[in-house]
């Protein structure tokens, strides 16, 4: 009935009542785009958001600093696969592959 979440929308703290979990929202400095295969894309979504991106799904049209496409298996592989493209802040863009979602953040952090 919308009880905890108006107990804990408050500061950087929410609940949300779709999933039944608690975000930390902050405030967002960059936009990703994830897409691919759901349960690669809701983790790579989760890490990060804990890294300061806002994160929209795969129909949205507004320009993002990073765009991820995760899929569960690379083509003819069983092994989890992240293709990325950065932008930069020189307008330009790199695009790069990952076997890992820690590969992945461990560059972002970087």
């Amino acid at each position: 009935q919308g009880a905890l979440g108006s107990v804990f929308d408050q500061g950087d703290v929410a609940f949300d009542q779709a999933t039944g979990q608690f975000r930390i929202h902050g405030h967002p400095t960059k936009t990703a785009r994830v897409d691919g295969d759901p349960v690669p894309v809701f983790w790579t979504a989760r890490a990060l958001e804990r890294l300061g991106y806002a994160v929209n799904g795969p129909s949205a049209s507004d320009p993002a600093d990073l765009r991820v496409t995760a899929w569960a298996a690379a083509k003819g592989g069983s092994a989890p696969l992240w293709e990325c493209r950065l932008s930069l802040a020189s307008g330009a863009a790199t695009e790069e592959s990952f076997a890992s979602l820690e590969a992945l953040v461990a560059l972002l952090r970087a």
